[in-house]
């Protein structure tokens, strides 16, 4: 556990450790977020990174644990990152992944967002470049996005069980709204309250 700083060298970047200075990732990265670690004020063990044009995520440890070939990757909570790839023709698509590869959400969206412990996917959104001062904002996204529309959203065992908005979740329950109708759905897709 630390509180990580960036650090520049010969124009890549890497992190130092704030308690002692002393340097935990080698500078090795086109770009990468400011601080990051389970100490740090945002309290994230990983941390998005580029390398040659493409981005992946870095644990504390200095472990890639998702590969440096997408466009752009947030982590979501626990072992679940929503990842960005290109498509041919300057389209994209995303998905829901975790470190071992596993897909729990296919590459068949335009912009996901967690909703609590869910995945509100959007099959239709548009996005443009975040410009700042370096690669990734202080969230660590590259790209915002709007025009959000046709959501439907899943589980964490990659289950769709809504086919609409989430407005918020509690617990293991999801605050769902479908035109002028509000209700609560379970995390298996069972209407609790219409």
């Amino acid at each position: 556990m630390a509180d990580l700083k960036k650090i520049s060298l010969n124009g890549k970047k890497g992190y130092y450790r704030s308690s002692d200075s002393s340097i935990v990732i080698a500078p090795q990265y086109d770009d990468c977020i400011d601080t990051f670690g389970i100490d740090s004020y945002n309290h994230m063990e990983y941390a998005p990174v580029s390398l040659n044009g493409k981005c992946g995520m870095i644990h504390e440890s200095g472990d890639i644990i998702i590969p440096i070939e997408y466009q752009e990757v947030v982590y979501l909570f626990d072992n679940y990152f929503a990842v960005r790839k290109e498509l041919p023709g300057k389209e994209w698509s995303y998905g829901v992944i975790k470190p071992d590869g596993t897909v729990v959400v296919p590459f068949e969206y335009k912009m996901i967002n967690k909703v609590g412990r869910f995945f509100e996917c959007f099959k239709e959104a548009g996005s443009s470049r975040i410009y700042t001062h370096t690669l990734f904002d202080t969230k660590g996204r590259i790209f915002e996005y709007f025009g959000k529309m046709k959501p439907v959203v899943y589980n964490c065992n990659g289950d769709i069980i809504y086919d609409g908005y989430a407005i918020d979740s509690k617990f293991d329950y999801l605050i769902v709204n479908k035109g002028d109708k509000y209700g609560v759905v379970d995390q298996y897709g069972k209407l609790i309250v219409a």
